[in-house]
């Protein structure tokens, strides 16, 4: 798998209010590597959340199985201006 867990990461949201340690977290470069780690949690019947930038001030993208930040995947990859979509 190209894109490998983070070992021993402890995510905590801007505010330092909530705070977790996955099981496995992942930041993938690629939508290659983000369907890699999708299929590793499916695979292992893992749940998984998708985590930003950290600025919600609740715990909701906190998880103790798989966390995948999404900082890295910054770019719009595809504009559709027919149907307005954006990919």
């Amino acid at each position: 798998m190209a894109c490998s867990s983070l070992k021993g990461v402890t995510f905590e949201n801007w505010s330092k209010t909530f705070a977790c340690k996955p099981e496995y977290f992942f930041e993938p470069k690629n939508q290659d590597e983000l369907l890699e780690v999708l299929d590793f949690a499916r695979q292992r019947g893992k749940k998984v959340r998708v985590v930003g930038a950290g600025f919600s001030p609740s715990d909701i993208a906190c998880s103790p199985e798989v966390m995948i930040s999404m900082l890295q995947l910054n770019k719009v990859l595809k504009v559709r201006w027919i149907r307005r979509l954006q990919r």
